[in-house]
Formats: structure tokens, C-alpha cells, sequence
């Protein structure tokens, strides 16, 4: 809830602030600045698929045409989830083989990441005022809007990710919320496979806040329900990687992303060079530095040409990154400063990515991209310290059980995830909301003042 700020009254709010957000138009006007905005960008920005968004773009086409099945080079793969694909299949299926028409797609999906962020906010927080902020603030998102050219899974992930947490907020003691949560976020891990894990998180949520209205015995059922149909959905995605690797695997490269960032020569972000590959036995000649564009552009595509041994390269590098882990664990924890750094120090992830996706960008499209990493960072930096703020507030509460945690929770277990494996700025894209929505909360009683 709220941090020490009285309900609002059905009186009108006497700040100039309140009295915008509560305009009966607020919400029209959030909503078309947003489309207006990404629509502006998708002209202004001519991104070209590359890399890994280029094998997502392929695989959706191939799929639209219902040939190949999901497959590079003519061979089966699970090197990337078939999520993502699968949607962008359906949209060229019906708007027809357009990049456009993924990018337009994109922009929908957008507009459900910001409706979605502000049921939640509004609920967790228990507080109209914060939920609207929230909206406010993603309808202008800098580094959130650059996405939107990219066929990139970021968008579809986070909107499912927060489309799943909702039924379990405003229905957590039912089963269907369960069921119809853990099958979306079942939908999300075929995107991403740390959706995997949303369940729990909101489970120990409940444990942690002790809900009244859910016992232990009774959560347990309930996660079980969801568990269940969450497995239901991965389950043909996982039978079909049993007939092509004959061995249960959701997809096959998370033994190399945990490679990249343990072994002796790990930086703390992406470095997949030659030295890197010799330690499983593989060889070539693509240097690539510390996750910059290119150097991830040219991991995919080296990745696409080579599907054949994909499965068991995957297995060597697990392999060899656990038993890294376990004979150095002082080397280990000492790059996880390093990842952390990596993963959230700036946003110039969405304009990097767009310069690296346009062909020949002129010297205007450079020059304007650059300075979108600035403004995307300064805006960033600003919700982070509100969020900051947020928590100092908290820490000053006397009545800490009535502070929501979910999001904190949430948070947290992205952090988890880049310390296991790298550090990299997309690591952070599905945090945003919920940092937003505790930045709100701290900006609140200046609101409602």
C-alpha cells in the first residue's frame, strides 16, 4: 500500500499534478502519445532484423509458411524459445509476411505491458493514484519505446509476465486464477524461460505477507494447480526437443550463456571468443568483445550455421561452467559485482541495438540515436533514485507487513538470473514496470498533496 498517504477522497485533487492525471481524458491522452510516439519511431528508425532478432524474424517466417518447421540451415533447433516465433508465424499468417507488421505487433503488445502495469500497480499498492502513475510514466518510456522496432522477445515476454500476475492478485484463492496464470506463464517460459519461476515467486509472496485468506496447506494446492498447467503448455515444445536431442530440454544454449559467465575468462558480461570456445573444444576465428551488438549479432549467426551439434555443445558447456563454479567459487562470487554493473548500469541498450539494425543510417539517425541513449539513461537513472527513495521511506515505516513486496521480489530474481549467468542490459527491460511502479508510489503524497 501507499507509504503514509490518506485515501483519496471522491473530491478533486487540488495539485496541478493530480488534477492532470485524474482528468476523465488521462487516460486517452497517455494511450495515443504512446502509439503516437512508437509510430513516430517505427519511421523514423529503419531497424533490420539481425542476429538472433534475424533468426526470430526467419523462424516466424517459415512458420507463417508452414514449412521447415523451426529449424536453420534446413536442421531442427532449440537454440532460441519458440515463443516468440510462434506469435510472429501467426501475425504474418493473417497481416501477411510483413516486418512492419511485427514491428506494428510490437507496439499492440506495448499497450498491453502498460494497461497490465497499471492493474497491478493499482492493486498491489492498493492506490488509483499510483496505478495511474504508472501508466504515465511507461506511455513515455524512452528505452522501452526504442524496442519497438526490434523483433526482439522483450516486449511479448514482459507483457506476459505481468498479463500472468494478474489473476493472481485479484483472485489468488481461487483455482482458475491459478490455472489460467500458470498456463500463461507457460506461454512466457517458451519465450523466456525464466517465467518458469513466477509461480513461486507469488507464492512466497503469500508465505512471506502471511495472507490471512491462504493457508500454507491451501497456497500448496493452488501452486500445484497452476504448476500443472504450466507444464501442460511446454509440454509439446518439450516432447518435440525429446525427438530431435532424444534427451527432455526446454532449449540449447543455456548451458553456453552460463559458460559466458563462468570461466576463467568471463568478464561479468557477454564474451563468447575463441579462448572462450577452446574450453569446449570448439574453433574460429570471431573475435567478438564485451556484449556489444555486434559481437551478439555474430554469436547468432555463427549459432545458426552450426545446428547440427548444437544440443551437445550446450551439454559440454554446462558441464564445464558447473564444475567451474564448484572448483572456484571465490572466482565466481567475485564477478558477480561486475555482472550486477553490467546488467543495470545505463539504458543505451535500445538505441544500441536500433544503430546496429539500420543498414546505412545517416548522420542524423546516428546522431539522433546517441542522444536517445542519453535522455533513455537520464530517465532512467531518475526512476531508479525514486525507487531508492521508495525503499528509504519504507525502511522508515513502523508497519512493515502492509508494504508490498512482490514487485521486490521480482526484481530480485531477475538480479538472481544475471549473477548466475551475465550481466547484460535486456537482463533489466522486464524489471522497469515494477521499478516504475515503486518510483510512483514515492511520488505520490507530492501528488496528492
Amino acid at each position: 500500500m501507499p507509504i503514509k498517504t490518506p485515501k483519496r477522497s471522491g473530491k478533486k485533487e487540488s495539485s496541478l499534478a493530480g488534477k492532470i492525471i485524474y482528468s476523465k481524458y488521462f487516460f486517452h491522452f497517455c494511450a495515443a502519445a504512446a502509439i503516437t510516439i512508437r509510430l513516430f519511431w517505427i519511421l523514423l528508425v529503419d531497424a533490420q532484423p539481425t542476429g538472433c532478432f534475424k533468426l526470430y524474424y526467419e523462424s516466424g517466417l517459415n512458420a507463417a509458411a508452414s514449412r521447415l518447421g523451426y529449424s536453420t540451415a534446413g536442421q531442427p533447433t532449440a537454440f532460441l524459445p519458440i515463443g516468440y516465433p510462434i506469435l510472429l508465424g501467426l501475425t504474418f499468417a493473417v497481416f501477411g509476411p510483413s516486418l512492419l507488421a511485427a514491428k506494428l505487433m510490437n507496439l499492440l503488445l506495448y499497450l498491453g505491458v502498460i494497461a497490465a502495469s497499471y492493474f497491478i500497480a493499482k492493486k498491489l499498492f492498493k492506490s488509483e493514484t499510483i496505478g495511474r502513475l504508472t501508466f504515465l510514466v511507461l506511455s513515455f518510456y524512452p528505452n522501452h519505446v526504442a524496442y519497438v522496432s526490434l523483433t526482439a522477445t522483450e516486449i511479448l515476454f514482459l507483457f506476459l509476465s505481468l498479463a500472468g500476475m494478474i489473476p493472481l492478485l485479484y483472485r489468488k484463492r481461487q483455482v482458475s486464477a491459478w490455472l489460467l496464470s500458470g498456463a500463461i506463464f507457460g506461454f512466457a517460459t517458451l519465450v523466456k524461460p525464466y517465467a518458469i519461476g513466477f509461480l513461486a515467486l507469488f507464492l512466497l509472496d503469500v508465505w512471506i505477507r502471511g495472507d490471512a485468506g491462504v493457508s500454507r496447506r491451501r497456497s500448496l494446492v493452488l501452486f500445484s494447480a497452476g504448476t500443472a498447467a504450466l507444464i501442460l503448455v511446454l509440454l509439446p515444445w518439450i516432447a518435440r526437443n525429446y525427438v530431435v536431442n532424444h534427451e527432455v530440454v526446454l532449449l540449447s544454449d543455456g548451458g553456453t550463456n552460463l559458460l559466458i559467465g563462468n570461466n576463467p575468462y568471463a568478464t561479468g558480461t557477454y564474451l563468447w571468443d575463441d579462448k572462450v570456445k577452446a574450453l569446449i573444444g570448439i574453433s574460429g576465428d570471431i573475435q567478438q568483445d564485451n556484449g556489444t551488438a555486434s559481437s551478439l549479432e555474430s554469436a547468432c549467426e555463427e549459432a545458426v550455421q552450426d545446428t547440427a551439434g548444437e544440443y551437445e555443445r550446450d551439454v559440454k558447456a554446462r558441464d564445464y561452467a558447473i564444475n567451474y563454479m564448484r572448483d572456484n567459487p571465490v572466482g565466481t562470487l567475485a564477478l558477480w559485482p561486475k555482472k550486477l554493473f553490467y546488467s543495470y548500469w545505463s539504458e543505451v541498450d535500445g538505441a544500441t541495438w536500433n544503430l546496429a539494425s539500420v543498414s546505412k543510417p545517416t548522420g542524423f539517425v546516428r546522431g539522433f540515436l546517441l542522444f536517445f541513449g542519453v535522455v533513455s539513461s537520464l530517465a532512467y537513472y531518475a526512476v531508479v533514485l525514486m525507487f531508492l527513495w521508495c525503499l528509504r521511506m519504507f525502511a522508515g515505516e513502523s508497519e512493515k507487513r502492509s508494504f508490498p513486496i512482490l514487485g521486490l521480489i521480482v526484481v530480485a530474481y531477475f538480479t538472481l538470473w544475471s549473477l548466475v549467468f551475465f550481466g547484460d542490459l535486456r537482463y533489466h527491460f522486464s524489471v522497469i514496470p515494477w521499478v516504475v511502479m515503486y518510483a510512483a508510489s514515492a511520488a505520490e503524497p507530492y501528488v496528492r498533496r
